[in-house]
């Protein structure tokens, strides 16, 4: 009574707020923290803004770029948060990002990453294809910690439709 939810779930959807950060496009966020005790109820909020923050930040590079940065800086942000005795997320902490910037007419670059148990689906002409299945991994290296370490890119056409869903909404 009056702690902590047992789960936390939440979507985060970034758009591009001038001409610069147009060419790093916009930036999705969906996640779920299972098990959250009191100190982990601002994780999720924290972590999407520090990956909004560092996305647009690196706008230059285009997409892949912005979303390297981005990731790179989430580790650090996740890295800090567990030196600092906040552990309870590790084995918790189930998250889905997407970047999607215009390539040209009626296309689209985009940039997959995640962590823990999400589904990454893209829906193409009567097709699911799970995108995320190249994302997994067995295990987190404690230190330097490094959630996110590797990044799916691909293109999408007008018609795709992603999805990032978490294990209850699969």
């Amino acid at each position: 009574e009056g702690g902590a939810p047992e789960s936390i779930s939440d979507t985060f959807c970034y758009e591009p707020q001038n001409s610069q950060e147009r060419r790093a496009g916009h930036l999705f966020v969906a996640g779920e923290l299972r098990n959250v005790i009191p100190s982990d109820i601002k994780l999720l909020d924290n972590l999407s803004a520090s990956l909004k923050t560092n996305y647009y930040a690196s706008w230059l590079g285009g997409p892949e770029a912005a979303s390297k940065a981005a990731l790179k800086k989430a580790n650090e942000f996740l890295e800090e948060t567990a030196k600092s005795g906040q552990v309870s997320w590790l084995g918790n902490l189930h998250l889905g990002i997407c970047g999607v910037a215009e390539a040209k007419r009626e296309s689209f670059i985009a940039n997959f990453a995640k962590v823990g148990q999400i589904k990454i689906l893209l829906l193409r002409a009567g097709q699911v294809l799970d995108i995320g299945k190249n994302l997994d991994f067995s295990e987190i290296e404690p230190y330097p910690l490094k959630v996110f370490s590797n990044i799916v890119s691909g293109q999408l056409e007008h018609d795709d439709i992603v999805a990032i869903m978490t294990r209850s909404v699969f």
